[in-house]
């Protein structure tokens, strides 16, 4: 009978206002966080070896049990793939790279010797965007399922890049000329090929110095070959960069030692 008196008036209290709880009486039990998601594009010349790798970091007051990954063309979603639980059924849970008692990176990194030929890999593949479905389970039993925890492009096409200045030594204020090429990988003929019409960074390193410095865009030509022409008052070394696009990998040329005297 205590019982059928005191929960009435706790009823009314609460309905008053006058009992305080805890906050954590109201609240749900929280769900594991991803914090962090990334996968590496694999940039491909013709023949050679490419690293891929995914990590992922999630956290959860009860703990992690485990984090799983299933990457998927984005061009499947743009046409109403949805994914579900039931596509982790049979996919294995990432390796632990990390943990602590509310917390856990996974992830894994191959590294594979690669000839595009034998792989018989289309130029039209590159740039392909792919998505990165996360289901993380906490020690808890509750789940947290990201479809697109994070996106990244599977494949790119590599670039080569030179810079060759038209002298080794100059005097102070002369001209100089530094002329380079971009190729890029062009898998469907397994050769290289000119990079045309991509804006090129000329840097220059100083003398005594570990910065580099932007000096001038540079655009490739017809067949990916750059040329400029400044005054050179100061010995360092020049090169070119590019920063690559969305189908094609970023370079860096050698650099070359100009002096002034």
């Amino acid at each position: 009978m205590r019982i059928r008196i005191v929960a009435p008036a706790l009823v009314g209290a609460l309905a008053l206002g006058t009992v305080a709880l805890p906050a954590s009486a109201f609240a749900a039990t929280p769900k594991p966080v991803i914090t962090h998601a990334s996968a590496t594009t694999l940039v491909l010349g013709l023949t050679g070896k490419a690293t891929e790798s995914i990590r992922i970091t999630a956290t959860d007051p009860a703990g992690i049990k485990s984090i799983k990954a299933v990457p998927y063309s984005a061009y499947a979603t743009a046409h109403g793939y949805k994914v579900t639980l039931s596509d982790f059924a049979k996919v294995s849970a990432l390796p632990v790279i990390s943990r602590s008692a509310t917390g856990e990176t996974a992830g894994e990194s191959d590294t594979e010797t690669y000839n595009v030929k034998t792989m018989q890999l289309p130029n039209g593949v590159a740039g392909m965007v792919f998505d990165v479905a996360v289901l993380v389970t906490g020690k808890d039993g509750r789940t947290t399922l990201d479809a697109k925890a994070t996106s990244f492009a599977l494949f790119k096409r590599a670039d080569a890049l030179t810079a060759k200045p038209s002298a080794t030594a100059v005097h102070k204020g002369a001209s100089l000329t530094v002329k380079g090429q971009l190729n890029r990988a062009d898998w469907s003929r397994f050769t290289w090929g000119g990079y045309a019409g991509r804006w090129v960074a000329l840097q220059f390193r100083a003398a005594g110095s570990q910065q580099w410095t932007f000096v001038r865009w540079v655009r490739t030509g017809s067949t990916g070959a750059l040329s400029t022409t400044l005054h050179d008052n100061r010995s360092g070394s020049w090169r070119y960069v590019y920063g690559g696009d969305a189908a094609s990998g970023a370079a860096t040329s050698a650099a070359t030692w100009v002096a002034v005297k």
